[in-house]
């Protein structure tokens, strides 16, 4: 039992070291959100998800964010300051809109409404 304590002790602790200095290293540390609205071909994306990769050095490990888009075509999303692209996966599809789009976003609240096509 004590074997067993110390592993998940070692193991938490290893994760936790190796989270604080992945994020901290990373290109900023700054964290934003962003909420918005989605259109695909002029109306309202009911449901699906919008994902915002944050861009990195290469090498870097940083996975996407992605967010839920609501039936009324909303989102919100929480990512790293800076240059993000931006995807978006429909409702019931197997990949993504086959359109990415580049946005800057700023540390704190940001809007950003998206539309594609």
């Amino acid at each position: 039992m004590r074997d067993r304590r110390s592993w998940v002790w070692i193991t938490t602790t290893a994760l936790t070291v190796f989270w604080g200095c992945s994020v901290s290293n990373g290109p900023s540390s700054n964290l934003a959100s962003v909420k918005g609205n989605v259109k695909w071909k002029g109306k309202p994306l009911k449901g699906g998800f919008v994902q915002y990769s944050p861009k990195v050095p290469p090498n870097s490990r940083l996975s996407p964010r992605p967010g839920p888009v609501t039936k009324d075509g909303s989102y919100g999303v929480r990512t790293l300051a800076g240059t993000n692209y931006v995807t978006v996966i429909p409702p019931r599809a197997a990949k993504p809109i086959d359109e990415e789009q580049t946005v800057e976003l700023k540390a704190g609240p940001n809007t950003q409404d998206l539309e594609f096509k």
